[in-house]
């Protein structure tokens, strides 16, 4: 048994010698009324494609007439199609009665037990689409499919690593926001995730979800390297994703089932860790607090920033103690510790070098000083080893032969010329950032979808 469609038949004519440009006022016109026996005129000459004030018109209609456009200069010809409704041939338009919704409601059962097939569209929903509604149809179909994927967040600490998983959770969010959500653990989450708003608003628009009674078989977990492997969430069939964000062991976490992604290239080969480039999802700079801005460097003193520094590798007590001798009467030597955004930016302005040792990830500060125009000066250990991470001058990274005084003093005595050479590295971490993570997450989910 069928269901009812109402179809169109499609009348051709050609009017010649016209008085005026066009034989109606707009491309398509309706003619509801019982008086006549077609339901509407579509005169394609009025389409913008056509600019010329004479022609003759063949434009496509539902598959009749594909000859595009044909122009004739000196004529005032034009083309019409006039539609009329009958009940046979390709179907158009559905008949919604009450028998025809009976018949649908069994057609409907019978498709949700087919295997390995998805109705979507006009035949499937048997209703009349626009071609956005159709798009919407498949975007939410796909929703209601689709596993839902878990960011448990930090919230109470706005720090590097919290700010990574919040730009991860926001990346799902902007393109399945019905299948993301957000998990944390401590007290108070609503209360925490406003403290944020003012660099990320759209987390507004998260809602949380509990891990142990809301995921099912083939859902995504993730979260941050600190955490233990939820064996029972394993268990139970949800896909539990680690986000290394240092430099923690995964050996025993991998043997409890969890699998990882890593902030960057280095973390994805380290530490037990052996993840495929769809498992690299890079965070970004928050641009409230980061200089995304030309370089100026009328402010800059000879002063020297210590941030990340490994004070037992690398011989640092010496090394430390070289800079500090070589830097009496020269530069001035700073650690910041408890400074506002606003403070350290006023003195990345003023800095001209950041020493940073033995990075057990993509150090945020580094980043950060480098876009306002600072050199990096680190060690070859740990994530400078890998150019993918850290493009930096190798003159740039010190070691036995290659001292760091040496490198502070080159770069005081020639420091535009220094500066320069970080423009690779400024110009890549510059495109990372919302978009570039919403793709990153897109070709995640693809991976894990196939395992």
């Amino acid at each position: 048994e069928k269901l009812e469609y109402r179809s169109i038949d499609f009348e051709r004519v050609v009017v010649k010698n016209m008085d005026e440009d066009f034989f109606q006022p707009a491309s398509v016109v309706n003619y509801p009324s019982g008086d006549y026996d077609f339901t509407r005129i579509v005169e394609y000459k009025h389409f913008p494609t056509n600019a010329q004030p004479h022609q003759v018109l063949e434009q496509e209609a539902q598959g009749q007439v594909q000859q595009s456009l044909r122009q004739t200069q000196k004529s005032r010809d034009t083309v019409l199609f006039y539609e009329r409704s009958k009940d046979d041939g390709d179907p158009y338009y559905p008949v919604p009665n009450d028998r025809n919704k009976n018949l649908y409601a069994k057609y409907q059962e019978m498709a949700e037990k087919e295997e390995g097939i998805t109705f979507v569209g006009r035949l499937a929903n048997y209703k009349y689409f626009n071609m956005d509604q159709s798009i919407q149809n498949a975007l939410e179909l796909f929703d209601s499919h689709a596993p839902k994927v878990v960011v448990l967040q930090h919230l109470q600490n706005k720090t590097g690593g919290p700010e990574a998983l919040l730009q991860l959770l926001l990346a799902f969010h902007a393109w399945m926001p019905s299948r993301t959500f957000y998990y944390q653990q401590s007290p108070g989450g609503e209360e925490m995730k406003s403290m944020w708003f003012d660099d990320y608003p759209k987390l507004a628009e998260l809602t949380p979800l509990e891990p142990s009674t809301d995921l099912k078989a083939g859902d995504i977990f993730i979260i941050p390297e600190i955490n233990n492997c939820p064996t029972d969430l394993v268990e139970k069939g949800v896909q539990v994703f680690i986000y290394q964000l240092g430099q923690n062991d995964a050996r025993e976490k991998v043997r409890q089932g969890c699998r990882y992604i890593s902030h960057n290239f280095y973390l994805s080969k380290q530490n037990g860790i052996d993840v495929p480039r769809s498992h690299v999802i890079i965070p970004y700079m928050n641009v409230r607090k980061t200089h995304f801005g030309p370089i100026d460097n009328s402010r800059r003193e000879n002063i020297i920033i210590l941030n990340h520094i490994d004070n037992d590798g690398a011989g640092w007590e010496q090394v430390n103690q070289d800079l500090m001798s070589y830097c009496i009467g020269v530069c001035n030597v700073i650690r910041p510790k408890g400074m506002s955004a606003l403070e350290l930016n006023d003195l990345y302005s003023r800095s001209k070098v950041i020493i940073a040792t033995c990075m057990r990830g993509s150090e945020r500060m580094p980043i950060e000083a480098a876009l306002a125009g600072l050199i990096i000066v680190t060690n070859d250990c740990d994530n400078s080893k890998d150019v993918r991470d850290f493009p930096l001058p190798r003159e740039h990274i010190f070691n036995e032969r290659n001292k760091l005084v040496d490198i502070v003093q080159s770069i005081l005595d020639n420091f535009e010329e220094e500066q320069a050479k970080l423009d690779n590295f400024r110009s890549m971490y510059k495109n990372f950032g919302h978009l570039t993570m919403i793709e990153e997450t897109k070709e995640f989910y693809k991976a894990a979808a196939q395992v």
